[in-house]
């Protein structure tokens, strides 16, 4: 077992530093060490380190025997959601900051509160419970939380992005958080800049703590799954306690990049209740850590076709009506709704095309929706405020109709998944009518990545899909009545 002084000589001769006088205290096994010492937030229980978290940590913790320098400089730590990740690397920081003097610890994330969810909190609070157990006596944290630090001089802290301000760092361990979402000029910057020194080559490490993002939406991921998935030498699975490793060793990374659930409180039952709630795509990221499309169809045609059944409007039955605004080279859509229980029934969709190098003349869909609003039991328009509101506010006066701007926001975001998840259940009921069909089928989800939800959008730009956006409406606000 290699002592403390006989890793650190090296180092000082390169830096020029006076070594301290040698301590021949044995630097103890990270593994052991983080399971004797290391308490997790959540059940105040010491961390007890499966097969499959124990090999890969081992590995991506190890050490050439010869130059003492750390095998792998990169260690892409990628499971799927609730595999305690941010746990593991909670841990191997605190490990750090406790056995190398005056070590530089850095969470980097979008800002300090981000960087400080999730490894910085799980740090904290495994070394205040350690305290009140009578261990890791003489670590500071600060008010804030944001700084800790270590009685042999060590420092962990949670930085935002600042690559002007973190340029020229020398850090021990950089640890990364969710790089899956980082692709703005700034983040790439911050990548970049917090590489590590050259005095401390082989001496420090950069972790990278997340799950599979958005293929051609996360560049500093992406390449990071090139190099050390795509081109790494993959390990059996067997050696690693079944979780799947891969190393490169020209660019001395490790990736350790699971894709399914391995531990006992990812059941059946809670992978059902998620899935209920995710669009495929989002659930294969999230929870199998598969790589998705930022835009995917908005559902299988399919889906839409299975809704096909015979039904008619009963007399005075109320009514919701969806209307999306045109501009110059789109449609003009209404689409007309009624609620029954849990189930919503279209009941008339029609849509209005510009004519070849003009605009829709707006009389007609306000015509229209006169008559429909003459004929029907309307309770509500819904409309994309966007170039409606003079026709809303002249119904709204002479009609005496309640026409109800739509926000084009986190309302969306809601209304499309909850019109996917009903479609998907064969909630939303129709008559097949063709237009509506068209649009739905040029319809698109693009996954909305802080907020997990989706947002109907073209498939292609010349793809129309305005009585989509109608129906949504129209459907959404179907539940804010009561039948």
């Amino acid at each position: 077992m290699l002592t403390a002084s006989q890793l650190w000589d090296d180092v000082f001769e390169e830096l020029g530093i006076v070594a301290p006088d040698p301590v021949d205290e044995p630097i103890p096994d990270p593994v052991d060490w983080i399971q004797a010492n290391f308490y997790l937030y959540d059940t105040g229980t010491l961390m007890n380190l499966f097969e499959w978290q124990r090999k890969p940590l081992e590995l991506a913790l190890s050490r050439d025997p010869v130059t003492k320098n750390y095998n792998y400089n990169t260690v892409l730590w990628s499971w799927p959601k609730k595999s305690a990740k941010s746990s593991v690397i909670a841990a191997v920081a605190d490990y750090v900051a406790e056995h190398k003097p005056n070590a530089s610890v850095k969470l980097i994330a979008n800002d300090l509160r981000q960087a400080d969810s999730r490894v910085g909190y799980y740090l904290r609070e495994a070394i205040k419970i350690g305290q009140r157990n009578g261990k890791r006596q003489g670590i500071v944290i600060t008010p804030s939380g944001y700084k800790v630090t270590y009685p042999n001089g060590a420092k962990v802290e949670s930085v935002p992005i600042d690559p002007a301000g973190e340029a020229g760092g020398n850090d021990d361990m950089m640890v990364y958080s969710e790089l899956w979402g980082w692709k703005s000029k700034a983040q790439q910057l911050m990548w970049a800049e917090m590489t590590i020194s050259p005095n401390k080559f082989g001496q420090s490490q950069r972790w990278v703590d997340t799950y599979a993002g958005y293929k051609g939406e996360s560049p500093i991921l992406e390449q990071l799954y090139e190099t050390g998935v795509k081109q790494g030498r993959k390990l059996p699975e067997s050696d690693m306690g079944g979780a799947e490793v891969y190393v490169n060793d020209a660019a001395k990374m490790l990736a350790v990049w699971v894709t399914k659930p391995m531990f006992k409180w990812q059941s059946s039952e809670y992978y059902a209740s998620e899935e209920a709630q995710l669009v495929p795509s989002e659930f294969q990221r999230i929870h199998r850590n598969q790589w998705a499309d930022a835009v995917n169809a908005f559902i299988p045609i399919e889906w839409w076709m299975a809704c096909k059944s015979p039904y008619t409007l009963e007399t005075n039955e109320p009514v919701i009506i969806g209307v999306d605004a045109a501009t110059t080279s789109d449609t003009f859509a209404i689409v007309m709704v009624s609620r029954r229980e849990e189930h919503t029934y279209v009941h008339y969709c029609h849509v209005w095309k510009p004519p070849k190098g003009g605009a829709i003349d707006y009389a007609e869909p306000e015509a229209e929706l006169r008559r429909l609003i003459h004929t029907y039991n309307v309770l509500e328009v819904a409309f994309d405020s966007y170039q409606l509101i003079s026709m809303m506010q002249r119904l709204r006066n002479e009609e005496f109709v309640n026409a109800r701007a739509f926000s084009q926001g986190s309302d969306r975001l809601i209304a499309d998944k909850r019109l996917y998840d009903m479609i998907r259940s064969r909630s939303v009921h129709h008559n097949g009518e063709p237009e509506l069909t068209e649009h739905i089928n040029n319809s698109a989800a693009e996954i909305d990545k802080n907020e997990g939800k989706l947002r109907i959008v073209k498939q292609q730009i010349d793809k129309k899909i305005d009585a989509t956006i109608a129906l949504s409406q129209a459907n959404d606000r179907c539940f804010a009545y009561a039948f």
